[in-house]
């Protein structure tokens, strides 16, 4: 019997699509808080700069620049109306002119605050504008930044101390080794994340402006405003700088901030990323073996296809995001090495790209790790049911002191420890044993080597975990963490969120 010709699947076209329907980052739709999607956006960036031409507009008016002054009326309008945009007439403007800065300009002068007149703008070139707003706004930033890490390591700290005596196997090389409590094992992960903190903060401290210095960094406009009287230049950096509640650098730019500051932003954050991406693979690690569950939501789905499954996905939806950052700093790496002379566009484009980009990346790492520390579903029975199945071996370490400190030779104890360690593997995997029986055949194996040595009587976890618990005690209360409180107090933490 013939069959039928199958109906072909209908062509999708762009054309049966609408303005609504275009691509939008997915940080924007799923990842991010909103404080990071605004302080990455246009309007901050352009409210940013706007402060930076309030700023000289000021000082330029208390200098007395201007023969004809605008009105203290239409100076106020304009402060007032930093943060107000009518981006399609914007783009109408940028559209004849070519340029985003003239466009901006040309807004405020024409349609924002007509009456302020072309006054902004005097003696500036259009990197004194956005090079120094871009500064303001990336000082945002770092503060949010250092209040989200801030917070997050507040609450592993809790966890640290919830958990300091929780006694687990640690692990060398993927595989078994001595025990550790599950305190010390967080306070392992967020201790380089302090010390990320501790970079941010000094970074900030010398987070400058570049000032306002002209088209190749020389002052030139500006000379020829004041003729020639450096003095006063100097004086208007002093006063913008006032105005704006940060230092000018002290060290000599072209026409653009040097691009070396973004190296170190984004070497701060991919630091912090890769840290928190470290904790995430060892939760991965740790939930494979069913010690430790992610918080999940009440109707939360696995898997479409198997209802019993429990994977990690915020833990690897940190890893895949974070893998981000160590990229982005590639290319501002590059960016800043192929900055020509005083300036050349070919940094613009990217930076448009991966400046937003690399925060609105470390923002969701950090919400992903915030959740993940602060909701983990420790199961302590399989803990311990798999510490309890090792203790053996890890009492090994104990019998072979013992031995050597008595006079038994040392290499020659180690190898029987070690023989039958591998006939109990062996015969744990095979089925011939159930329970780790090695304490009991080395005691009955006639060793002369072993014959003086106490053999435990009772394998009690929190003996065989050094001074974990101590160790945890002091990290709590150390500088470190001392630090973390203060900046979590001094950087509260918005917590709304758009995430999935």
């Amino acid at each position: 019997m013939a069959l039928k010709p199958l109906e072909k699947t209908p062509v999708i076209n762009t054309s049966d699509f609408g303005i609504g329907d275009i691509y939008v980052s997915p940080f924007c739709g799923r990842y991010c808080s909103i404080d990071a999607k605004i302080l990455t956006g246009e309007a901050y960036r352009w409210s940013s700069i706007r402060r930076v031409w309030s700023a000289v507009l000021d000082s330029q008016i208390e200098m007395k620049v201007f023969e004809t002054l605008p009105s203290e009326e239409s100076v106020q309008e304009f402060k007032d109306n930093l943060t107000v945009f009518n981006w399609s007439r914007i783009g109408e403007i940028e559209g004849e002119l070519r340029h985003d800065v003239m466009a901006n300009i040309k807004y405020i002068s024409n349609d924002l605050v007509p009456s302020l007149g072309e006054v902004i703008h005097i003696g500036m070139t259009s990197e004194d504008a956005t090079s120094n707003g871009e500064i303001l706004q990336q000082r945002e930033w770092i503060n949010h930044v250092m209040g989200h890490t801030a917070n997050f390591l507040t609450i592993a700290l809790e966890q640290v101390e919830k958990y300091k005596d929780l006694p687990m196997l640690g692990e060398t090389h993927l595989q078994p080794a001595a025990a550790v409590t599950l305190g010390k094992r967080i306070s392992m992960w967020i201790g380089p994340i302090m010390e990320d903190l501790a970079k941010l903060d000094e970074l900030k401290s010398r987070w400058h402006m570049k000032g306002i210095r002209g088209a190749t960094g020389t002052y030139e406009a500006l000379m020829k405003i004041f003729d020639g009287d450096y003095e006063k230049v100097k004086d208007l950096q002093q006063r913008v700088s006032q105005k704006l509640d940060i230092e000018i650098t002290e060290l000599i730019p072209g026409q653009t901030a040097h691009r070396s500051m973004d190296v170190d932003l984004l070497s701060c954050f991919t630091s912090l990323a890769n840290n928190l991406a470290k904790m995430a693979t060892d939760l991965r690690h740790i939930a494979r073996m069913g010690e430790i569950g992610e918080p999940r939501g009440i109707n939360q789905v696995g898997s479409s296809a198997m209802p019993w499954k429990q994977n990690p996905m915020k833990a690897e939806r940190l890893n895949s995001i974070a893998r981000l950052l160590p990229g982005f700093q590639v290319m501002a790496n590059m960016t800043q090495q192929v900055q020509g002379l005083e300036r050349t566009l070919d940094d613009s484009a990217g930076r448009r790209v991966y400046m937003p980009q690399s925060l609105l990346a470390i923002d969701a790492c950090l919400i992903l790790a915030t959740e993940l520390i602060g909701g983990l579903n420790v199961f302590d029975n399989v803990i311990l049911t798999r510490l309890n199945n090792m203790l053996p071996f890890l009492s090994t370490e104990e019998l072979l002191g013992s031995a050597t400190k008595q006079g038994a030779p040392r290499e020659a104890t180690h190898h029987i420890i070690m023989e039958e360690c591998k006939m109990v593997w062996s015969e744990i995997a095979d089925g011939t044993v159930s329970q780790n029986n090695l304490l009991e055949r080395l005691e009955k194996g006639g060793y002369e080597e072993l014959k003086n040595v106490k053999f435990p009587s009772n394998l009690e976890p929190l003996n065989y975990v050094g001074a974990s618990v101590g160790m945890c005690e002091e990290f709590v209360v150390n500088e470190y963490s001392k630090f973390v409180r203060e900046t979590a107090e001094k950087y509260p933490v918005v917590t709304e969120k758009t995430q999935v």
